[in-house]
């Protein structure tokens, strides 16, 4: 059975499904993650076929080459290049063999300090990868930057478990449609959430019928506790396993993402898989490919004017239209899967 080697950062519960189509596509996995970045670090499920080793047990280039010189693997993925050991075992592979080295990102182009990857480029990341499998559209143009030919620009790396968040029953919103934001993820400066919060001051009054519920952890949620204290309608909920975020999407009746800055933001996927329309800021590279502006949701700019005005192009539609986007939510998608990420890492076999 041919091997798949892949030099990880921190496992998410997203990487799972992939890993699954891998395996029932015949191959057998070594994956090597961190184990020393958190304090409670996600542990993944037991996968037939997939091995997990720790990146605290293989601590050296060596050590990892002589997995590589045991497994022969047909393929070897990195999570980018912010693991100086990680890129210093691609260098060798690339050196040594024909194995093709894949490296995964979901960076953004933005210039300023990237030109430096861009002038080094020659040096390093095309002297370590032999590919680049990006995120999407805008992850696709800093490869180019960095000299990879299309050929060698590999897509999509990411997606949302499908098949988990289409459960999602549509069936009773075609009842009562549920008036309810939601929004999923970290608590922290970047996500837009004091803006989030003062429009939904200015607004709730306008649409009293509309909740809106958060839901995550992270830096600031003192902060945020103290902020929504004196504001009817909003509850803060901490961060839930998947199968509970499937329930509370279910229960809720537009996404939304204020976000600042967000180089992906898989959890539009995930939106989207459970039938939810979507408000988001322009600034996230999932929008590209899965909101379509007031088709399922709306795209807005950074900031409190563009958000308020967003959240009441929702609020204002009847149950049967905000219907109507939650199935255009879920069609757009399917645009990207699990396999389809599978599908591509092994496009580079020849």
């Amino acid at each position: 059975m041919s091997s798949i080697f892949f030099l990880y950062a921190e496992l998410n519960p997203y990487n799972v499904p992939v890993f699954r189509a891998l395996t029932k596509m015949g191959y057998c996995l070594y994956v090597i993650h961190w184990d020393h970045k958190k304090l409670t670090p996600y542990i993944p499920p037991h996968i037939d076929g997939v091995n997990f080793l720790n990146r605290s047990e293989y601590d050296s280039k060596e050590k990892i080459l002589g997995l590589v010189e045991q497994i022969q693997p047909c393929i070897v993925c990195t999570s980018g290049w912010m693991d100086p050991v990680y890129n210093a075992v691609a260098k060798q592979i690339r050196k040594r063999t024909e194995i093709p080295v894949i490296a995964m990102i979901d960076t953004q182009w933005k210039g300023g300090k990237q030109w430096l990857n861009v002038i080094f480029s020659r040096f390093r990341h095309r002297k370590w990868f032999s590919h680049i499998l990006v995120a999407g559209l805008r992850q696709y143009n800093y490869a180019k930057k960095l000299g990879f030919s299309n050929q060698d620009i590999l897509n999509p790396s990411l997606s949302a478990d499908v098949e988990l968040f289409s459960t999602c029953s549509l069936d009773g919103k075609k009842e009562q449609y549920p008036r309810q934001f939601i929004y999923i993820g970290r608590l922290s400066e970047e996500k837009g959430l004091k803006e989030l919060i003062e429009v939904w001051k200015e607004l709730y009054s306008e649409i009293p019928e509309w909740k809106l519920l958060l839901v995550g952890d992270g830096p600031m949620r003192m902060e945020i506790e103290t902020l929504i204290k004196a504001i009817p309608s909003v509850t803060l909920s901490s961060y839930q396993p998947q199968d509970r975020l499937v329930e509370m999407l279910e229960n809720s009746g537009c996404f939304i993402l204020p976000s600042r800055y967000e180089p992906w933001a898989l959890v539009i996927h995930e939106a989207a898989c459970a039938g939810l329309p979507i408000v988001c800021t322009d600034v996230c590279g999932a929008v590209d490919h899965f909101l379509i502006n007031g088709y399922n949701g709306y795209k807005c700019p950074v900031g409190k004017e563009g958000l308020k005005t967003a959240m009441k192009k929702i609020a204002v539609l009847n149950s049967s239209e905000l219907l109507n986007f939650s199935y255009r939510s879920r069609e757009l998608s399917q645009r990207i899967s699990p396999s389809i990420v599978a599908s591509a890492i092994l496009s580079v076999i020849k």
